[in-house]
């Protein structure tokens, strides 16, 4: 893993450790998210609030094995906001 200082800047540490937390998703459909997430955060640009309530729901999840209330309810609107890109 790397080192704090070994990233140039705050957003390319967060980038990293949401890129990271991608690959820990057990659903596909949130790790393809998470990545393109961190790819926003990477490349500087700037989060909307679903983003960032699913990165902090995600990274408190990280921390803890039991589910809170608030990531079901996160996890309900990231599904629905999924299923508006559906094209059948």
């Amino acid at each position: 893993m790397r080192t704090t200082s070994s990233f140039a800047t705050l957003g390319a540490r967060l980038g990293h450790q949401v890129n990271q937390l991608s690959y820990a998703a057990s659903d596909t459909r949130l790790s393809e998210y998470l990545q393109n997430v961190s790819k926003k955060i990477t490349s500087g640009g700037q989060l909307n609030q679903f983003e960032y309530g699913t990165i902090k729901s995600c990274l408190l999840g990280a921390n803890t094995n039991t589910p809170t209330v608030e990531s079901k309810d996160l996890g309900e609107e990231y599904e629905n906001f999924l299923e508006q890109y559906d094209i059948l």
